[in-house]
């Protein structure tokens, strides 16, 4: 429920590239990882740079602040 620091940005936005050099030479992993769960891909999505964005977002929601109790 916030905008991130300047600081968090910066390393989301590394860690983002990172991933998608990693994607990149390995476009294998990236579609394994996106055929979980029930949808499928759109024809036109870019499965690399969807595969890194994935993985920032799992970042965010596995920081302490987005952990809630039940």
């Amino acid at each position: 429920g916030r905008s991130p620091t300047r600081t968090e940005l910066k390393v989301l936005s590394l860690a983002h590239a990172r991933y998608a050099r990693s994607f990149e030479t390995r476009p294998r992993d990236a579609k394994a990882l996106l055929s979980v769960g029930e949808r499928q891909l759109a024809g036109d999505v870019k499965v690399v740079d969807l595969a890194a964005w994935t993985l920032v977002a799992s970042t965010l929601l596995n920081m302490d602040e987005a952990v809630t109790r039940q």
